[in-house]
């Protein structure tokens, strides 16, 4: 009986509100990649990788599947309680880090839409949380294996963020700021509608409060783009 073939995999790690949606959509738009939106899959190991990797398959009903990497985003610690699989030289992973003001306010306006509101302390606290956990990933994981990105910077410096990721992913030519959209799209990920313009909106505000703040996300956020900002 032949073996199926696994297909590489990339996952997006990022936090709620981080434009991990963004990022997945830019990149599935690529011919080379192949993917879900956000599956929410909690990956408890390699059986489950696998499982996720043939799912997507009948998914996309495609011939060319085999030639493809799998992409995944993902922005719970729930979600990978398996840190050996993180850890795999077979996963690269593009880790995505928003600014904690824009990114917890946004937060609170998202579960105050669609779930339960969380209030300011519950969401600061989530994405301390996240980043510690992302942060132990990062200092275990071999530095060819995973990318720091910088989600403002895919705003502010496009250009330069999608040449630093192409060349992460070894693609010729440069992944673009233009992205397709899937019948996912605002319904698994981002709900807003910036996520269905199908260009990365330079019109965004971005905060720089934080920089002068004192509080616990801005002292994780600050601590973790001094240590991974040169990966």
């Amino acid at each position: 009986m032949r073996k199926v073939k696994l297909l590489k995999t990339i996952f997006i790690l990022g936090h709620m509100r981080g434009r991990t949606s963004l990022l997945s959509h830019i990149i599935l738009s690529n011919e080379k990649f192949v993917g879900m939106g956000e599956s929410n899959a909690t990956y408890t190991g390699f059986l489950r990788l696998k499982y996720m990797k043939l799912k997507c398959l009948g998914f996309r009903q495609m011939f060319s599947f085999f030639t493809k990497h799998f992409v995944d985003q993902i922005n719970h610690n729930r979600k990978t309680p398996n840190q050996d699989l993180l850890m795999s030289p077979k996963v690269r992973l593009l880790v995505l880090v928003r600014n904690p003001q824009d990114s917890i306010e946004s937060i609170m306006n998202l579960t105050k839409k669609h779930y339960e509101p969380w209030s300011y302390e519950k969401a600061s606290q989530y994405y301390c949380d996240r980043l510690q956990f992302l942060d132990e990933i990062c200092s275990k994981k071999t530095p060819d294996d995973f990318l720091f990105v910088n989600s403002d910077l895919l705003i502010q410096q496009t250009e330069k963020t999608l040449q630093k990721l192409s060349d992460f992913l070894r693609l010729s030519p440069n992944l673009k700021p233009e992205y397709t959209s899937f019948s996912y799209t605002g319904v698994k990920g981002d709900p807003s509608k910036n996520i269905s313009s199908g260009k990365i909106l330079k019109t965004e505000l971005i905060s720089t409060d934080f920089l002068k703040s004192n509080d616990q996300a801005s002292l994780a956020y600050l601590k973790f783009v001094e240590k991974y900002s040169s990966s």
